[in-house]
């Protein structure tokens, strides 16, 4: 055999058993407590992951039983993920692009609670926890998603429950670190559709520029494009007014 047939077959076994090692037990369990590590300095919450399977051809994850803590032990989670299902395509960490052709959540269930005047559950993200400094974001984080799901889930304000659904296609976002703790973000949908309460489900295109804080939300510009309705979108809510200002421009 030709050098070059042993150096394919070589390759190829190295491949296979990067494939069969990523999805042992122990690369599953090592890259939760490489994930809760990270998690846990960025956000300053208690992190659990219950499983983690990967795979290398094609690239992905699959979560289960994920779960982000409140603000202190004693508080419901912020958020928990009964399974998880990321296939990607292309990682470029050097420019920090990830691109994904789907992600597939079940069961999520958001907590959102403004508990007085400054006071909410919201994760803190660059901030400073105690003595210790916590990264932020430093350079623009690029993601695209062909096609994003959220199956059978739950969005709980305060005491107030709403149904967490929604398939978005041609979805690409931009994540970077704004002035002190703000974070600036940019969302694109081609095509999204939520289901409303009650069961209705409406479709649009949209495209979001945001600036988050512990104060509040700002939606800076935004566009809508609905089978009934174009519209350009303004709009501000303040976590500790509990107050929401959403302006429809035709």
């Amino acid at each position: 055999m030709r050098p070059v047939m042993w150096g394919i077959a070589a390759l190829a076994l190295l491949v296979f058993g990067l494939h069969l090692g990523l999805q042992t037990r122990w690369a599953g369990a090592y890259f939760a407590s490489l994930a809760e590590r990270s998690l846990t300095d960025l956000l300053d919450r208690q992190v659990w992951f219950g499983s983690v399977h990967l795979k290398l051809v094609p690239l992905g994850v699959e979560v289960e039983d994920f779960m982000l803590g409140g603000p202190s032990p004693n508080d419901p989670p912020f958020l928990t993920v009964r399974r998880a299902v990321i296939d990607a395509e292309i990682v470029d960490l050097q420019r920090r692009v990830l691109t994904i052709h789907e992600v597939v959540v079940e069961e999520p269930r958001l907590f959102l609670d403004f508990i007085a005047p400054r006071q909410n559950n919201l994760p803190k993200v660059g901030k400073r926890s105690g003595d210790r400094p916590r990264k932020g974001i430093r350079s623009p984080i690029h993601l695209n998603i062909r096609h994003l799901a959220l199956a059978g889930g739950e969005l709980r304000i305060a005491q107030r429950r709403l149904p967490l659904e929604m398939n978005a296609t041609a979805l690409n976002a931009e994540l970077s670190g704004g002035a002190e703790d703000e974070v600036t973000g940019r969302v694109v949908a081609g095509n999204l559709e939520l289901i409303l309460p009650k069961g209705n489900p409406i479709s649009a295109a949209v495209a979001l520029r945001v600036v988050m804080d512990p104060r509040g939300m700002r939606i800076l510009s935004g566009r809508l494009g609905a089978p009934d309705l174009t519209a350009r979108l303004k709009g501000s809510a303040s976590w500790a007014e509990k107050e929401w200002i959403l302006s429809l421009i035709h």
